[in-house]
């Protein structure tokens, strides 16, 4: 493989490879911080280490049943979409953000939700990294077990304390 001057070059190989094979999404995500940001990406790609993935995977796992609610298979659109923990942590940012929330069933669903919202692009984007932080606490089984379905002032008040965080950053 040579560049235009008839040389190759590991740079010219690499921007190529990123070319074909990562997602091309413009979404500015500058906001959040780069832990959240490679959440997402794996989101974006689906490969949480779920129990349904694990399972794609080879590795065996006692049930696929989610650990909080056993209602649904563990994957990532039930993990961070359908789960009833999921479902209230979502309601409450919703709640304090003044937006209106319907359950959503994937990421996909949700990022259309999320880019028809009409708000400036800093209240956006500070909105975007709340999402996102609050989505990473959801850990699929491969990163630790949820304690229980409803959500308790220690998680609130970490929830709002990653907000303050972002706001603070962001003004300063």
């Amino acid at each position: 493989m040579l560049n235009g001057e008839g040389v190759f070059r590991v740079k010219d190989a690499r921007m190529l490879l990123n070319e074909c094979f990562l997602p091309k999404d413009s979404t500015a995500t500058r906001s959040i911080p780069i832990k959240i940001n490679v959440f997402a990406w794996k989101v974006y790609l689906d490969r949480l280490p779920t129990r349904l993935n694990l399972t794609k995977r080879g590795i065996q796992v006692p049930s696929l049943l989610c650990p909080v609610c056993n209602a649904d298979h563990e994957d990532t659109s039930h993990l961070l979409f359908s789960c009833s923990l999921a479902n209230e942590a979502v309601c409450l940012v919703c709640r304090w953000w003044n937006l209106t929330w319907s359950p959503l069933g994937s990421y996909s669903d949700w990022l259309s939700w999320f880019n028809s919202l009409r708000l400036c692009s800093t209240t956006k984007g500070l909105l975007e990294g709340v999402f996102y932080q609050i989505m990473s606490q959801h850990k699929p089984t491969g990163e630790g077990k949820l304690d229980g379905i409803r959500l308790n002032e220690k998680q609130v008040d970490r929830i709002k304390t990653s907000e303050s965080v972002f706001l603070v950053r962001k003004t300063s």
